[in-house]
């Protein structure tokens, strides 16, 4: 699954991922995951919105591993 391959990846990876696909199966897999998304948009906008849900996802996961700190 296609959303499967996005989740540990950082924005960047996921990008250049979603690129392989068309406009309307990007569309279709934001539906499938309830992310709405610019439908009459550029393909770019479309995989810029799709890769920032799990990039961002990726990042805070990141976040919550580091160790305290302190101050």
């Amino acid at each position: 699954l296609l959303q499967d391959r996005l989740r540990d990846l950082n924005r960047e990876e996921a990008a250049e991922i979603l690129r392989a696909y068309t406009v309307k199966d990007l569309v279709k897999f934001a539906e499938s995951i309830s992310l709405s998304v610019k439908r009459s948009g550029p393909k770019e906008v479309i995989v810029g919105q799709i890769s920032n849900h799990f990039g961002f996802r990726h990042l805070n996961v990141k976040m919550e591993q580091r160790p305290n700190m302190k101050r």
